[in-house]
């Protein structure tokens, strides 16, 4: 059974990233007009270990399954903790409302997302009372240069 539930997480690990490999490098002809790319990583803060299911998290671990939605644009985490989707052209940059919800949390928290960014990664955290915060965020620009917000004190989320 274990070997069953391995082969299907590394399964949907390649699903995802070939999809999200596609949205990224723009298959199918996609201009530079499309929407900010969004991507994650979902991990279990210091506080105490996660558990759901007879899984357990220990600090820094990804978790799986908790589907991550903002701007009416969902996105599953894999095996590692990672999500990511393309928000809508239209998206000009602010307070964006991110909901999680699977393997025990059920959990939102607004993050201001920059205006402008090709691309932002944004790093969520779990703590001991299934609560997540946002960890920090990384924007990359049209230039590839990198802005990374690493501020772990405080609420990242308003």
């Amino acid at each position: 059974m274990n070997n069953v539930f391995r082969f299907y997480s590394n399964l949907r690990t390649i699903t995802c990233a070939t999809i999200l490999g596609c949205t990224f490098v723009g298959c199918g002809g996609g201009g530079s007009s499309d929407g900010m790319v969004l991507s994650g990583l979902l991990t279990q803060g210091k506080a105490a270990d996660h558990r759901s299911l007879q899984l357990r998290h220990g600090e820094n671990e990804g978790i799986e399954e908790v589907t991550v939605c903002a701007l009416e644009q969902c996105s599953v985490t894999d095996g590692q903790g990672q999500f990511g989707f393309q928000l809508d052209e239209s998206f000009a940059g602010g307070d964006v409302l991110f909901t999680l919800r699977g393997h025990g949390i059920d959990d939102s928290l607004v993050v201001k997302l920059p205006a402008g960014a090709d691309e932002v990664e944004v790093h969520f955290e779990n703590d001991s009372n299934n609560k997540v915060k946002l960890h920090h965020m990384t924007v990359l620009d049209d230039d590839s240069s990198e802005d990374d917000s690493h501020e772990h004190s405080g609420d990242h989320s308003k």
